[in-house]
C-alpha cells in the first residue's frame, strides 16, 4: 500500500495538527536545534511527526532545525540533524519535494526516499554554503551543487 509524502515545516504542520485534532508540542512554538536525541524535546517532536503521519496515513518529513521523518505504518522516526540556515529560505522546500519525488519515481520506499532526500538536500546546501556563504545560497544553488556533493560521497572525500 503506497502512501503519500508530505513535507511540512513546523507552521504548516501546526495547521495540519489543528485539522486532525493532534496535540502540538511546546517545542514546535520556538524550534531550535536539538543536541540530544534522547531529550524530552526530541522525543516530543518525533512523536508529533509520527502522530501527523498516522492521522494522514502518510510519510511525513517534518522540517525544522532538525527534520523528523515518520511513516504512518512504522514505529521508527528518523532524524536528519545536519541541516543549516541555508535551508531556511523560501523555495528550498520545493527543491526537497522534487528530490523526494524523484526518488519515489525510481521505486524507493517513502520513508527511505525522505531520509535520502533530506540528507542529500542538507549536504548539498552545506557545500553551497561553503562556496557561497549561508546568506547567499538560494534554492537553485542546492540543485547546482548536488552533483558535486554526490561525487564527493562516491569518491569518499565528502
Amino acid at each position: 500500500e503506497a502512501s503519500c509524502v508530505i513535507t511540512p515545516h513546523f507552521g504548516e504542520a501546526e495547521r495540519l495538527a489543528h485539522a486532525a485534532n493532534i496535540f502540538i508540542p511546546q517545542e514546535a512554538q520556538n524550534p531550535v536545534k536539538i543536541d540530544d536525541t534522547s531529550s524530552d524535546s526530541c522525543i516530543s517532536l518525533a512523536k508529533w511527526a509520527h502522530d501527523l503521519a498516522s492521522a494522514y496515513k502518510a510519510t511525513v518529513a517534518l522540517k525544522g532545525p532538525d527534520t523528523f521523518i515518520a511513516k504512518h505504518d512504522c514505529d521508527t522516526v528518523y532524524i536528519m540533524d545536519f541541516g543549516g540556515p541555508a535551508l531556511s529560505k523560501a523555495g528550498t522546500g520545493d527543491v526537497l519535494a522534487g528530490m523526494t519525488s524523484s526518488l519515489l519515481a525510481q521505486g524507493m520506499d517513502e520513508q527511505a526516499a525522505c531520509v535520502l532526500a533530506t540528507s542529500l538536500h542538507a549536504l548539498s546546501a552545506s557545500l553551497a554554503s561553503e562556496v557561497l556563504t549561508e546568506i547567499c545560497v538560494c534554492p537553485q544553488d542546492i540543485i547546482c551543487f548536488l552533483p558535486e556533493m554526490i561525487r564527493s560521497l562516491i569518491d569518499g572525500s565528502g
